[in-house]
């Protein structure tokens, strides 16, 4: 990485170009007790914690992953057995009782390319992702993805964020990644979230603070959010859809 002239690294796309005016961006990348992959997780986890996505609450969470149980790992080139590996990582996930929430991170997954190549393989090649809906609006598809938990009766909702020109604002990180509750909502979810046990939402998770600073978390989520997206919160930022791609891209894999 590009520490000593990082507006020209080439290997930097402009999100995480941002992130560089936080000292905690360099702390990573000089930390010698990391590996590539924790530097990525350790990058991707630094972009939610400042609150790019516009969740207060999941900025909130990402302060402390560990004690969120929220785990992160690290998926590299998209190959013929990238759809396994990502049905292991989900499952192992689903069964350990330490884990709610799992981060999946595509580093390789940089281009518009890249991306078509992973919604293909989420679509065709994962038997743990299902694809509930593609929904068209100007010129672009929003796709949402699920997974189903407690033998079906369940499905967890997949946010997806990346370094992708048709995301929106809110979904624009360093590295393209999927995150999924694996565990069905708790009883003691926050009163203004979605409260329907038969689906999980990233943002189901328990925050330990009182209602009140819980209200006020709700209100400023929706003033950040559209502060980030510059307009209201639409189908490409809503937490129904994972991914949003052009629809020439869609109508090149769809089956």
């Amino acid at each position: 990485m590009c520490l000593e002239n990082k507006s020209q690294c080439p290997h930097m796309n402009a999100v995480q170009e941002k992130l560089t005016q936080h000292t905690e961006y360099d702390t990573v990348h000089t930390n010698a007790d990391l590996n590539e992959d924790d530097k990525t997780i350790s990058i991707q986890n630094l972009w939610h914690k400042k609150g790019y996505n516009g969740c207060i609450f999941s900025q909130v969470i990402a302060q402390s992953p560990s004690e969120y149980e929220w785990q992160a790992s690290v998926v590299h080139n998209l190959d013929s057995t990238s759809g396994q590996e990502i049905d292991s990582l989900i499952n192992q996930a689903i069964e350990n009782p330490a884990v709610r929430l799992l981060s999946i991170i595509f580093p390789t997954v940089q281009t518009q390319e890249d991306l078509t190549r992973l919604v293909e393989i989420l679509c065709y090649e994962t038997a743990s992702m299902h694809l509930l809906n593609d929904e068209s609006l100007n010129s672009f598809v929003a796709l949402s993805f699920r997974v189903a938990l407690e033998n079906d009766e369940v499905l967890a909702w997949v946010m997806g964020f990346g370094p992708h020109e048709s995301f929106a604002k809110t979904r624009q990180s360093p590295y393209t990644e999927i995150v999924i509750p694996v565990k069905p909502k708790p009883d003691d979810t926050y009163h203004r979230h979605n409260n329907d046990k038969s689906s999980a939402h990233v943002a189901d998770q328990h925050i330990d603070l009182d209602e009140k600073v819980m209200d006020r978390l709700w209100d400023n989520t929706y003033k950040k959010t559209r502060k980030v997206l510059g307009h209201e919160p639409d189908l490409f930022s809503g937490a129904r859809t994972t991914f949003t791609i052009p629809e020439n891209d869609w109508v090149k894999i769809k089956r």
